[in-house]
Order: structure tokens, then C-alpha cells, then sequence
């Protein structure tokens, strides 16, 4: 559907010139689009007017990988910016628009979160995913500033997604993630997410318990169908939540 609104003009383009095209996972849009914000904006403040929602889950906020999105709306503002780096401008698109659903949030629900499903390593301080001159982090490789969003407050929460290939099956490298996100929250909320596609319940628990020994105010378990297929409901309700939870206050 979103092809055939708009072809061509509102996805991210490949800097070898060509339109991301139909694929097995997503076309996504430019961030740095006037339209494609002003949409997404559009979108969210009909949910906040006309629904009794708590808050708002941002996913995919975020530009595709490095090498995107080089299309032409975006350059010539690009050079309309000058002096720039390319890299500060791409992040720059991304927290304008979530600075724009933030003040729409505090405008029109305040008492809503906003909230983010942010990507699991935030500066590649390891090596893990920095191949030669490419970081696939989310600074730097996805130019999602997650954790200037928690500082500036424009954000209430992340839920930084702690799997993947460099991280689902790296217990140590989950460890130190969630502690990093923790350390460096500004007084926000770090909502651990936790992958639920493990042979054994025992391998969810123990990041649980990681992410609460490391201060994180919760969990977020991905996904919903993957609990259903694995039959882990049980093993939650009898085991790491057992007993209800005590809510922390929105900071």
C-alpha cells in the first residue's frame, strides 16, 4: 500500500543511487523526508486524541544501516544544511521527529509515555559489530542517538532490544549491555528487552534476573507469538513472576 501512495518518493534510497525495493522484511521510510515525518506525526496524534492510550512505543526509529538513505529530498537538504557532517544530519532527522511526538504527547496526553525500542548496542565501545571503517551500532551505523534522547528527556524509557546475532546468545555481552544502558539512563527508564526463542526457559530467567541485579525498572520479552510457541507462559507465571510487581513512578 505505502508503494502505491507513493512509489518511489518516501522510502530510503541505497547510496549507490536506487530506492530500497520490495524484499522479505520492510520498506522503510526517510526520516529525512518532510512528508514521511509529518505523517508519522499526523498518525500518532490521532491515536492520542481518539484512543485511551497510555503511551506511545516507537520502533524502528532509526535509518536502515549506513549506507542509507541517500535519496534525493534528503540530499539536497543535506546540502541546504551546510556546514554539516552527513552523519549529524541523519541523527538530527531522527530526534527531530521524536522530539515532535514527544511534544505531542506532553500537549495533548501528558500523562502518556513515550517510549523507545532502541538498538541493542548503543556505541560499539567492543568491536562487536565495527567491521574495518563500517559500525553497524545504533549511533553510529543507524544514526539513533537513543541515549541523547534519555539526556535531553525527550524520551521517557528505552527498551533497548538485547538480542540479535552479536548479543541473543552472548550471556556475557547481555550483562554488560544492560549495565551500560542503566549507568547512562539520565534518571529514565531502561526496560531490558529479552529475546524468548531459547530451547531452555532457564537461558530467559537468568536475563531477567541480570537486568534487575543491573537496576533496569523492567523487561520487555520478545515476542508475544514466541512465548505462545515455546509454551513459556507457565514457567513466567511460576517463576521470575511469581509475585506482582511494584510499579516505579514515570521520572
Amino acid at each position: 500500500r505505502f508503494n502505491e501512495l507513493y512509489g518511489n518518493e518516501w522510502v530510503q534510497w541505497h547510496q549507490d543511487g536506487t530506492p530500497m525495493g520490495l524484499n522479505s522484511s520492510y520498506l522503510t521510510a526517510s526520516p529525512g523526508h518532510p512528508a514521511v515525518r509529518e505523517h508519522i506525526v499526523a498518525v500518532c496524534r490521532d491515536i492520542l486524541l481518539n484512543y485511551d492510550v497510555d503511551g506511545l512505543h516507537l520502533d524502528y526509529v532509526r535509518y536502515s544501516g549506513p549506507y542509507y538513505s541517500f535519496d534525493p529530498v534528503s540530499q539536497q537538504r543535506f546540502q541546504d544544511a551546510q556546514p554539516i557532517a552527513w552523519a549529524d544530519w541523519q541523527r538530527a532527522q531522527i530526534t527531530e521527529l521524536v522530539s515532535r511526538l514527544h511534544d505531542e504527547v506532553e500537549g495533548l496526553r501528558p500523562n502518556a509515555v513515550l517510549t523507545v525500542a532502541a538498538w541493542p548496542i548503543y556505541q560499539d565501545k567492543w568491536g562487536w559489530v565495527s567491521y574495518e571503517d563500517v559500525k553497524y551500532d545504533g549511533y553510529d551505523g543507524y544514526f539513533q542517538d537513543s541515549r541523547g534522547w534519555l539526556q535531553l528527556g525527550t524520551v521517557d524509557a528505552l527498551a533497548p532490544m538485547l538480542y540479535g546475532t552479536a548479543v541473543q546468545h552472548y550471556l556475557d555481552r547481555f550483562e554488560i549491555l544492560a549495565h551500560d544502558f542503566v549507568n547512562e539512563s539520565y534518571g529514565r527508564h531502561i526496560y531490558t528487552g529479552i529475546h524468548a526463542d531459547y530451547d531452555s526457559f532457564s537461558e530467559i530467567e537468568t536475563r531477567i534476573n541480570i537486568a534487575r541485579q543491573a537496576g533496569a525498572q523492567g523487561q520487555a520479552i520478545f515476542a508475544y507469538s514466541v512465548v505462545e510457541s515455546r509454551g513459556y507462559w507457565d514457567n513466567f507465571r511460576s517463576g521470575p513472576y511469581a509475585e506482582a510487581a511494584q510499579v516505579p513512578a514515570t521520572p
